[in-house]
């Protein structure tokens, strides 16, 4: 499906936000969609985008595989934030 406010709105920070800022946001975007499985990034990769997470959800694990460190699922936002301080992604310990 195409990307429209409505879609952004189902975000709970988003919510609140003039069809005019989500347009804005939307302008902003490029949709990425993943495979079941797929690798997002590795400790240490830059942090260099703002995931807007529609549907389905991702794991964070530890470098050790021992199992997920976290669940993120839709809808959210992850990833890189603006005004962040964050520049690389780092596991949680």
């Amino acid at each position: 499906p195409s990307m429209t406010p409505a879609l952004l709105r189902a975000i709970p920070q988003l919510a609140s936000l003039s069809d005019a800022q989500l347009e804005w946001l939307l302008s902003h975007t490029e949709r990425r969609d993943y495979a079941t499985g797929e690798l997002l990034s590795r400790p240490g990769d830059p942090a260099q985008h703002m995931l807007l997470l529609l549907t389905g959800g991702f794991f964070v694990r530890a470098d050790s595989g021992e199992g997920p460190a976290y669940r993120v699922t839709a809808p959210a936002i992850s990833g890189y934030l603006p005004f962040s301080r964050m520049t690389n992604y780092t596991m949680p310990s």
